[in-house]
């Protein structure tokens, strides 16, 4: 079990784009009084995916924070369920290798999703996620078996 010196667990709070996750990891930290890490906009090269599953995945080790989704999962998903990527066996691997540890993972879906849009988002990529909803979520809930 990795925990940290106050025997705390890191929290991922995972899911569908409009699921609530920010909401909810907020609320969490705000009760737990525990840093609340998010995810930012999806990483566009290789060098960036590296890069932020690799932060993500200290945070994870450091046992003390709740993440606003982590890049393994995320990103895994998206790219495996609605396009394509020449990455997904280091994602695939990546993703495996952080469910190992000991974290908790709290999977997000509610029947009325509300996307809340960011400065990065693409409106055109925010449709397609809204109109896959269940399919994503469906990816997720194989990611986790």
């Amino acid at each position: 079990m990795l925990r940290n010196s106050s025997g705390h667990r890191t929290i991922i709070v995972e899911g569908v784009d409009g699921m609530g996750k920010s909401h909810l990891t907020q609320q969490l930290g705000d009760y737990l009084k525990r840093n609340v890490i998010t995810c930012g906009p999806a990483p566009k090269t290789f060098d960036e995916i590296k890069y932020w599953v690799n932060e993500h995945e200290k945070h994870v080790l450091a046992g003390d924070g709740i993440l606003d989704r982590v890049t393994a999962f995320s990103h895994y998903v998206y790219k495996t369920t609605l396009g394509s990527t020449v990455h997904k066996d280091f994602l695939h691997y990546r993703a495996k290798r952080l469910a190992s540890y000991d974290a908790i993972v709290i999977l997000c879906k509610t029947d009325e999703p509300i996307h809340e849009l960011k400065d990065y988002d693409d409106l055109a990529k925010v449709k397609v996620v809204m109109e896959n909803i269940d399919k994503l979520h469906r990816a997720y809930l194989y990611l986790f078996t």
